[in-house]
């Protein structure tokens, strides 16, 4: 009684860390779905030049699970409205990115929502998919190659790098994609390739 002023703390943030509070809160919405949660991620390390690792600090999450979820961004457009809807879930989504060819993802994704299949019967047709592309390598390549470990294979590089990765292969040979968000994205990748060397400061032989 007889306070003529109430006690109050101030705190003071630029624009840029009011619009990445604004974000993380926005990334915490109980009705986000994967998909919006996934863009929401995807802004963070874009508008902030962030990596995995940092921004699975500033929202929580660990950097696996946010590497995941970047991942579904790599679907085509209709897989990801199909689980932005409900009509896939989560487990579907990362199950179809064992595919390669978009179309085979959108027959499957089609096949999943109108056949209500689980995660683990996605699973098996994906990898009968991938036995009927890749008979002929599957006879060469050694066991822990075949072609049913190569999302395994793909997801462990996402780990370590940090970033999204896919292994892809084809009757013949195959190629590894690996994203970057930045100059700085890349040379820290780089630097994890090479065992510490940073390379981008001039061209690389």
């Amino acid at each position: 009684a007889g306070l003529k002023t109430i006690p109050s703390i101030v705190r003071r943030t630029s624009d840029i860390e009011s619009l990445e509070m604004a974000l993380i809160e926005n990334v915490h919405r109980d009705d986000l779905n994967v998909i919006e949660e996934a863009y929401a991620y995807q802004q963070l390390i874009d508008d902030f030049n962030i990596t995995h690792g940092e921004l699975s600090k500033k929202v929580g999450r660990s950097r696996s699970a946010i590497t995941n979820i970047l991942r579904l961004l790599t679907l085509p457009i209709e897989v990801q409205a199909m689980v932005r809807e409900g009509a896939l879930s989560y487990g579907h989504g990362r199950s179809l990115l064992g595919l390669e060819d978009n179309q085979q993802i959108i027959r499957l994704a089609e096949k999943v929502a109108r056949e209500e299949l689980s995660v683990r019967q996605i699973e098996e047709e994906v990898r009968k998919i991938q036995l009927r592309k890749d008979s002929a390598h599957l006879k060469r390549a050694p066991k822990s190659l075949q072609p049913a470990k190569f999302p395994e294979i793909a997801e462990q590089l996402s780990d370590y790098l940090s970033v999204p990765v896919r292994v892809i292969m084809s009757k013949t040979k195959g190629r590894i994609e690996i994203e970057f968000g930045s100059l700085v994205d890349l040379e820290r990748i780089y630097s994890l390739i090479t065992g510490g060397r940073s390379g981008l400061e001039k061209p690389m032989s």
